[in-house]
């Protein structure tokens, strides 16, 4: 039945995330060893060793992780929205020239109430006001409008969609609502740039006969890669704070100890949403178990109406 490959894939991807967790375990015990003032710098280099290949095998699961030729683990590719041709304006249309969209740093929705957001694309600053509920779609669409109120880009008419195959910056749903943005974006004429978000992949399984939304459950399952768990930043630098990677190694035990930190939010991250599947196979169990007694009481029904006694029916019947 559909719930039960609904039950097929939650397992898989709750699966996955399990070995994701193990890994993180493994590397938060390797910076805990790391932090110990008795290790020597060749000492943490080597721990760091083993810390870049869990990552890279976090990142493995994460794009491999499949059931049915559909990726559980990298989450949603699809575009939420697109603006356009934020170089060109100020420079000849497929030259080189660039100009940076500069974010302060991730794009959130306020628990309460509304914030502003000011971002830059070439010397010229732009603002948004994000309030409380704000999804990524749209956050997107007021960067769109933003965007399109000025002479940086073409009008982006429809839903999320340029009027042409210009440069473009591409903004896709993230986790949480939350638009992760790198510290700066080059958009040049025609290149495509993509604000890196963690996206969510929505399985909606259809459990019932009828065509109603009624009979529809959907499972959300967030991106899982070593970026969105915060084990990289996508820069290169010396420093923990800005490296690419993880880093528990060191003159001193600096590193390791803000590792320890981030390991625990990413470990937290995974027993989210590996509880949150747990949860939709529990429900999906009771569908399958409901269904099952619709489909055992309907065919006893039918059963009895089937095998009626005609003789003892019709005497009833001349009797009357």
């Amino acid at each position: 039945s559909n719930a039960q490959d609904g039950i097929s894939a939650v397992q898989t991807a709750e699966g996955a995330l399990n070995e994701v967790q193990d890994m993180l375990q493994r590397m938060n015990e390797l910076a805990v060893k790391a932090a110990n003032g008795t290790n020597s710098e060749d000492d943490r280099n080597y721990i760091q060793d083993e810390v870049n290949q869990l990552i890279k095998e976090i990142d493995g699961v994460s794009t491999t992780t499949k059931f049915n030729e559909t990726y559980l683990l990298k989450g949603d590719d699809t575009t939420a929205a697109t603006v356009a041709d934020a170089a060109a304006a100020e420079g000849t249309a497929g030259a080189a020239q660039t100009y940076d969209i500069d974010f302060a740093g991730k794009i959130t929705a306020p628990a309460e109430g509304k914030s502003d957001v000011s971002f830059k694309v070439g010397s010229k600053t732009y603002s948004i006001t994000v309030e409380a509920g704000d999804d990524a779609n749209k956050i997107g669409g007021k960067i769109k409008d933003a965007l399109n109120n000025n002479k940086y880009s073409d009008k982006v008419g429809g839903d999320y969609t340029a009027t042409n195959a210009g440069a473009k910056i591409t903004l896709t749903a993230a986790k949480n609502g939350v638009i992760a943005a790198d510290d700066k974006l080059s958009a040049t004429a025609n290149k495509d740039v993509t604000l890196k978000a963690s996206g969510i992949l929505t399985l909606s399984l259809h459990v019932g006969a009828d065509s109603t939304s009624d009979n529809q459950i959907s499972v959300d399952i967030k991106q899982m890669s070593a970026d969105v768990l915060g084990l990289k930043t996508g820069k290169s630098s010396t420093t923990a704070a800005e490296n690419d990677t993880l880093l528990v190694n060191g003159s001193n035990d600096d590193n390791a100890r803000k590792a320890i930190d981030t390991i625990a939010s990413a470990l937290q991250e995974v027993s989210k949403q590996r509880s949150a599947l747990g949860a939709a196979q529990n429900r999906l169990e009771h569908t399958i178990a409901n269904l099952d007694n619709v489909v055992e009481n309907t065919t006893s029904a039918e059963s009895s109406i089937r095998d009626t006694d005609m003789a003892t029916e019709m005497v009833k019947y001349s009797n009357n």
